[in-house]
């Protein structure tokens, strides 16, 4: 809900082509990595962070595009953006490939001696194991044009523009 949030407010502000969204927990290892809308990044979704520390820079499974994403606002728009009801860490990047999938739009992984991330260290959260988390990854695709930016509710309580960024206090509706 947080990433639709940052993405629907962003696009209030500034008219762009394409979004990376980039967890905060990892810090770029090079400067090669291609930040940038390109021509690939109209046609397709690009992951970045394939190369992370903690998973000893290999990806640890095929589908895996949560970390850092490249994608077209077109693309974004067209898969409803993430789902805003994975509550916790895990499910949404998970659920954002299957949405990628069932609107036959296509991701690759950039090269992992390029994409290369550390993982600063933070309290660890277990991740949601949950029966519901399951069940939602199972009918991802099927729920993607009822559960997204269409539905996205929230209120901002405080805006604060920063030199870098700009930080948003909101009050979220749980679609649950």
């Amino acid at each position: 809900m947080l990433l639709n949030i940052g993405f629907v407010e962003a696009k209030k502000r500034f008219d762009f082509a394409c979004a990376v969204f980039h967890d905060t927990d990892l810090a770029p290892l090079n400067d090669r990595i291609p930040y940038g809308c390109d021509e690939q990044t109209m046609k397709t979704v690009v992951h970045l962070s394939v190369g992370v520390s903690s998973w000893n820079y290999t990806l640890p499974y095929k589908t895996l595009i949560g970390g850092v994403l490249k994608i077209s606002t077109e693309h974004f728009l067209a898969a409803n953006g993430y789902s805003n009801s994975y509550w916790g860490w895990g499910g949404e990047d998970d659920d954002l490939e299957k949405r990628l999938n069932a609107t036959n739009i296509q991701y690759i992984h950039i090269n992992e001696s390029i994409a290369r991330y550390l993982a600063l260290p933070h309290p660890k959260q277990t991740r949601s194991k949950s029966k519901l988390r399951y069940s939602l990854l199972d009918k991802a695709s099927e729920r993607m044009h009822l559960d997204g930016l269409n539905t996205l509710k929230y209120k901002i309580i405080t805006t604060s523009e920063r030199r870098y960024y700009t930080y948003f206090l909101v009050s979220l509706h749980r679609p649950f």
